[in-house]
């Protein structure tokens, strides 16, 4: 029997973050939750941030509101200039959106990874 664990693209959003940030060694596993999502990035040196504080990679977690009979947090992406990216149940796809839904959502959890990716730019003489 085929299970659909995403719920034809409902619950997809803690496994759209999960998977991008396991390929970019920032996290251990993929989840369908973001409860297990946010435990795996805790293990991963993220760290609770002030909402007011977003810089573009930041994780973002809105507040739960009712789809399909059910209340359901929401995961994403902050990439700067108030806009986010994030899983999108109508449009069955990733999409850019503004990071507050104009105002629709609050965003009630922001993460941020500890480990910087900091590149050593080496300056030879010659």
């Amino acid at each position: 029997s085929v299970v659909d664990a995403m719920n034809g693209g409902a619950d997809s959003c803690a496994f759209f973050v999960s998977s991008l940030l396991v390929i970019v060694k920032k996290a251990s596993s993929m989840h369908g939750t973001i409860e297990s999502t946010l435990k795996d990035l805790k293990r991963n040196d993220w760290h609770a941030v002030d909402s007011h504080d977003l810089q573009p990679g930041d994780v973002i977690v809105w507040e739960a509101q009712l789809f399909e009979d059910k209340m359901q947090e929401h995961i994403g992406f902050y990439v700067g200039k108030g806009r986010a990216v994030s899983t999108s149940m109508q449009e069955g796809c990733v999409i850019e959106h503004d990071a507050l839904f104009d105002g629709a959502r609050r965003i009630t959890e922001v993460y941020r990874s500890i480990k910087q990716d900091i590149e050593e730019v080496s300056v030879r003489s010659e």
